[in-house]
């Protein structure tokens, strides 16, 4: 029922196994025949934008960054989960946010897939997700719509949070920068557990 986009393609794809062979392994092992896992590899591949049958047989050092997240993407909608968590999807990848962004639309549209993300790119955050859940050392700190966090952000994590990215960067259309440029003065509590019960 659910199913996991790993953080680091490069290391959570087998690197001596061919990429067709990964994912006709999940259809496989839902008991299908060897000529329905080929075909339902490749209808996969190309709704996530691989136009070329013969990248079935490249090796994951072959891809880029973004076609590794692709292909594990495949890997997890192959198993029909009824929820995906995608862990830091656009981690190394920022220039490739958009396709990832197109992919999950896709993928949530396409097989009816609720998503779960675990980010740090505000912007994919707010681009894709209806809700958002500010943490810090495993604690809620805000949760809100998505649009209405990002407008009115009430806690001053959340807050410093938002100052980190440029003025009028694309994300916050420049609200941010207006309502927030002022230096906001808080200290954010150490992660390191404190000794002694103190």
């Amino acid at each position: 029922e659910i199913a996991l986009v790993a953080q680091n393609p490069a290391t959570s794809l087998n690197p001596s196994v061919r990429v067709g062979r990964q994912i006709e392994e999940v259809f496989r092992l839902a008991g299908k025949s060897t000529p329905d896992c080929r075909r339902l590899t490749l209808e996969l591949l190309r709704q996530m934008a691989f136009s070329d049958p013969k990248q079935l047989q490249v090796l994951p050092f072959e891809l880029s960054g973004g076609m590794r997240q692709r292909v594990l993407t495949a890997i997890a909608v192959a198993a029909r989960p009824q929820w995906l968590i995608a862990d830091e999807p656009t981690k190394d990848w920022m220039q490739v946010r958009n396709q990832v962004y197109d992919t999950f639309c896709m993928v949530r549209d396409q097989y009816r897939v609720g998503f779960i993300v675990i980010t740090h790119d505000l912007l994919l955050a707010r681009k894709f997700c209806e809700r958002i859940v500010v943490m810090y050392c495993g604690r809620v700190l805000e949760t809100n719509a998505a649009r209405e966090l990002f407008e009115h952000p009430r806690h001053p994590y959340t807050q410093g949070y938002r100052l980190a990215a440029p003025p009028g960067h694309e994300a916050y259309g420049g609200l941010f920068s207006r309502l927030y440029r002022p230096a906001l003065r808080l200290r954010i509590p150490s992660p390191v557990p404190l000794r002694g019960g103190s």
